[in-house]
């Protein structure tokens, strides 16, 4: 009867908040990578200190979604759940092809493994 939730992050109340899921995607892709313990894809946008976008690709990033970020490095702090920031240690290739998952949110983000990270939607 209700529509399932996700938490994500509101910029204009700087809040973490239950958002409605507008949608769900599942797809195979071969272009992952493991931040810390948290898997993305090289497009995909994470949200550093200052809900400062950072992807492993940033060029791949703005031709895909149409949206600008920095290459995340190594020292970077990325926005969690529970407000605090966990500093990028390490930037890994996974080989092979993976089943992804990427939500839409009316917030246009929500917490993967933790992590505020874009809908991509």
């Amino acid at each position: 009867e209700k529509d399932p939730k996700i938490f994500g992050y509101n910029v204009e109340t700087d809040k973490i908040e239950l958002a409605d899921l507008i949608e769900i995607r599942t797809v195979k892709h071969d272009n992952l990578y493991i931040i810390n313990d948290t898997k993305v894809t090289e497009d995909h946008i994470l949200y550093a200190d200052g809900y400062r976008p950072v992807s492993v690709k940033p060029d791949i990033t703005k031709t895909n979604y149409g949206k600008d970020s920095e290459e995340i490095k190594v020292g970077d702090k990325l926005m969690k759940y529970d407000g605090s920031l966990e500093e990028v240690t390490s930037i890994e290739v996974l080989e092979g092809m993976h089943k992804t998952y990427t939500i839409k949110t009316e917030l246009g983000n929500f917490y993967a493994n933790d992590i505020l990270v874009d809908s991509e939607i």
